[in-house]
């Protein structure tokens, strides 16, 4: 897919309502998007790319094992994907993790549709579609949001 992103790590505040956090989230990360701080991370990642694969992982695995949440929003591909003859309804993808981490959530646009995976620890969220239907609840107003 020729993506090119970077890794943001920040830590989240909690907010009194979705409208609060989802604005808090919007200012930091724009202001990190105007940064050199992604263009640092995504050197970096380049460079693990050059280096043993297992160094790699390595260096993946520890910053996962710095995060509670992970969420990865990943632009996909316009048009569905052909798989000898039969075409991609829908992708989907899973947060890296070793194990340790505790929650993720993958979001990736597929045509006209954006299509979200949950994942998390048994420890730390027994029903995932809790998550699940708090997203589909503030849905429309994180749409608006943007």
């Amino acid at each position: 897919m020729q993506n090119e992103f970077s890794i943001l790590c920040f830590t989240l505040g909690l907010h009194s309502t979705f409208e609060d956090a989802v604005r808090a989230v919007t200012k930091t990360t724009t202001q990190m998007k105007k940064s050199i701080y992604p263009f640092a991370t995504h050197t970096l990642s380049e460079f693990t790319a050059w280096l043993p694969s297992l160094v790699g992982q390595l260096i993946l695995m520890w910053f996962v094992s710095k995060a509670t949440v992970v969420f990865s929003n990943v632009p996909g591909p316009k048009v569905p994907l052909n798989f000898n003859g039969a075409k991609s309804k829908g992708l989907i993808a899973l947060i890296p993790g070793n194990g340790d981490l505790a929650f993720g959530i993958s979001a990736i646009s597929h045509c006209n549709t954006l299509i979200m995976a949950i994942q998390s620890d048994i420890c730390y969220l027994e029903d995932p579609s809790e998550v699940s239907a708090l997203i589909e609840k503030n849905y429309d107003e994180l749409k608006v949001s943007f």
